[in-house]
């Protein structure tokens, strides 16, 4: 959903257009933060009291499930694009932009990050 987010915002960063529609989504892109954030804590207090449960089994299948969404998420992505790139933010852009937080994710959680990233790309996304 970020990716969309990205590209929609992209639009009144580079083109000036959709202004509003930006403001809407910056928002909503904030409240999905903040819903991130929270399963991020609680995931962090449940390993406090169990951390039994956070074995290498379980880390394990997160970073499957990770692989998983990632690979959807590009299938989506590359919907989004098959017409052609935008000449402002390109799907190279984007699929970093991806990685970086599912990487962001699993660290706070506890989990090495499994995408390699590039900052020159990861750069352009800001």
């Amino acid at each position: 959903m970020f990716s969309q987010f990205l590209i929609i915002m992209s639009f009144n960063k580079h083109k000036n257009l959709f202004k509003g529609i930006s403001n809407a989504v910056e928002a909503t892109s904030k409240e999905e933060q903040i819903h991130g954030l929270f399963g991020i804590d609680l995931i962090n207090i449940i390993k406090k009291e169990h951390p039994e449960w956070f074995d290498s089994e379980f880390e394990e299948t997160v970073i499957n499930l990770c692989n998983e969404a990632f690979e959807t998420e590009k299938a989506v992505i590359d919907w989004i694009f098959e017409k052609g790139e935008l000449d402002f933010m390109s799907k190279k852009v984007i699929i970093e932009f991806i990685k970086q937080r599912f990487n962001n994710s699993l660290e706070s959680i506890g989990i090495n990050k499994v995408f390699a990233t590039r900052e020159s790309l990861l750069r352009q996304s800001d």
